[in-house]
């Protein structure tokens, strides 16, 4: 799947914020549906340090209805944890 992503692709900055504009709207709306149909969600942000996960993590937050949903971080993993899959830990 990831083959076919084009990694030279680019978005200049005022489409970038029209398309955000749209999904932000679109995500408010996904989290009525997921609410009202009592579906379970869970979102793991995951990147190096200082990738930028924070700041994204807060645009979605604002997006959100603070009722429904909750934000959790991690520690770091122990040692046994580090000889399992990352997501092993969830």
């Amino acid at each position: 799947m990831l083959e076919s992503v084009d990694l030279n692709a680019r978005m200049g900055k005022d489409e970038y914020a029209a398309e955000v504009k749209i999904l932000k709207r679109r995500l408010s709306a996904l989290q009525h549906e997921v609410v009202d149909d009592g579906l379970p969600v869970i979102v793991i942000f995951e990147g190096w340090s200082a990738a930028g996960k924070g700041s994204k993590m807060a645009e979605v937050i604002k997006t959100l209805d603070p009722r429904n949903f909750s934000a959790r971080s991690t520690k770091p993993p122990t040692g046994d944890e580090l000889r399992k899959p990352f997501h092993s830990r969830y």
